[in-house]
């Protein structure tokens, strides 16, 4: 069974994104001279850094609003759409406010 991206849902899609911070952060954290430090990272750490910065923001500003998006169009069906509208709302608010 091969794997297809299209398949798994965009839950499971944001929860990879999530996970990849997560490890981008301990990994930053764990690189990077402190801030209080007047060491500075070399070049290549730098550029390590920025680079998969670039590469993690991609699939953020992707995932995101399609898991926003299906969220919204599964309101109709849900049992208690008040409460759960107010969640995607906030949802929403809190990725538009960042």
């Amino acid at each position: 069974m091969p794997f297809l991206a299209a398949k798994i849902g965009t839950g499971k899609h944001l929860g990879f994104v999530l996970l990849a911070w997560l490890v981008f952060f301990l990994l930053a954290a764990w690189v990077l001279p402190p801030l209080d430090s007047h060491l500075r990272p070399t070049p290549l750490v730098y550029w390590s850094v920025a680079t998969l910065t670039v590469l993690l923001a991609l699939p953020t500003v992707i995932v995101v609003p399609a898991y926003v998006y299906r969220s919204w169009l599964r309101l109709p069906t849900v049992p208690n759409r008040t409460a759960y509208g107010l969640w995607v709302g906030l949802e929403f608010a809190s990725g538009v406010c960042e």
